[in-house]
């Protein structure tokens, strides 16, 4: 059972690279400006909120992983806030949908109506967030200031589920949909920034698409302190105190250990001994170290 569209296929990889994990105050204040200067000495990441992550690659949206997230709300028929403007209203199918997995108060975010939205945000015990028609969706939450809202109602305990784009803007950096200008290359990776929600991982959700590798390796060959998760076609995990696949498989690079090899800026990177992990459904990855 799936909502959305479909994905492509597997990739095919080659073990390539890492780099320096930063903290959020080091991005640009405007997210969509897309520039994020590179940094030798990161400062330590800070305790990771209490709600779980649900992340879920782009295309379908397998109903396992909504039925995990309402789960992780501990609640009998949880309330949820999901992102939509104005234009576009909650649907009957859409509600009906929720409506046959318990939830009974389906509530939106607008962020045209931002003081409401910051109401339905607090009331919500699980935030939806996933692609709409609106291709500055995730732009306009900033806009709006919800981000800073989303950020304390997890740390509060609710779940926050995002799907496809907004999978990727969970960590503190997201890929974005451009490709890089110079693939494995230092300091190449250029990126907007995220809601730091997973402070030292960035996700690429569309994993098996044309360069999504080379996409996801450019990062990590300029930040070798972060973990790396793709996500394959119908993928779909959770995050907690550890990474637990839902449904598909999730590519995991950890850097830990990792030798990547010294290169100035506009230079090319290598790295070995990069450790890889493949995970299917129902299998979980110790994240609290890396």
């Amino acid at each position: 059972m799936s909502i959305q569209r479909s994905l492509f296929a597997c990739p095919v990889l080659a073990l390539l690279a890492c780099g320096a994990w930063f903290a959020p105050e080091w991005c640009d204040s405007n997210p969509q400006s897309g520039l994020l200067g590179l940094q030798d000495e990161p400062p330590d990441s800070e305790p990771e909120p209490a709600g779980a992550l649900i992340l879920v690659a782009d295309g379908a949206i397998p109903a396992e992983a909504l039925i995990e997230a309402l789960a992780m709300t501990g609640k009998q028929g949880p309330v949820v806030a999901i992102n939509r403007t104005a234009e576009e209203v909650i649907d009957a199918d859409a509600m009906r949908a929720w409506n046959e997995l318990g939830v009974i108060d389906l509530l939106p975010i607008d962020p045209d109506t931002p003081e409401l939205a910051k109401e339905h945000i607090a009331r919500a015990d699980l935030i939806w967030l996933s692609d709409t028609e609106d291709p500055d969706a995730y732009f306009k939450l900033w806009r709006a200031d919800l981000v800073p809202s989303i950020a304390a109602r997890r740390d509060a305990g609710a779940v926050v589920g995002g799907a496809g784009r907004f999978a990727e803007v969970m960590c503190v950096i997201y890929l974005g949909d451009a490709p890089d200008p110079a693939p494995l290359v230092r300091g190449a990776s250029r990126r907007g920034r995220g809601m730091a929600l997973w402070s030292n991982a960035v996700v690429e959700a569309s994993f098996g698409t044309a360069g999504a590798l080379e996409h996801l390796m450019t990062v990590l060959l300029d930040r070798p302190r972060i973990t790396a998760v793709g996500l394959g076609p119908g993928a779909s995990i959770v995050v907690t105190e550890d990474l637990r696949v839902i449904t598909g498989h999730a590519w995991i690079f950890n850097p830990k250990g990792a030798d990547v090899t010294a290169a100035e800026p506009g230079e090319l990177q290598s790295v070995r001994d990069l450790k890889l992990s493949v995970m299917r459904a129902g299998e979980s990855a110790d994240i609290s170290a890396r």
